[in-house]
């Protein structure tokens, strides 16, 4: 929790990137908004319960924050 914390206080501009890791297990991507409007929407969700491509998607998060400006 402390690390989400700092990224929201911390950074700038949040990404537009669709993606969550849970537990560097699970991964669920795809082009929903995770908003109320977003249910009316043609939108798509994919999870991935594999945990070599949910260590994949952390990688790039990481390297996503890095490039990030900082208040």
């Amino acid at each position: 929790l402390s690390n989400l914390l700092e990224f929201l206080l911390f950074y700038n501009n949040l990404m537009h990137h669709k993606f969550c890791v849970i537990d560097f297990k699970k991964v669920i991507t795809g082009s929903f908004n995770w908003t109320v409007k977003a249910s009316f929407n043609n939108e798509n969700i994919t999870v991935i319960e594999q945990k070599d491509q949910a260590e994949k998607y952390a990688d790039e998060f990481i390297k996503l924050i890095k490039d990030l400006p900082r208040r």
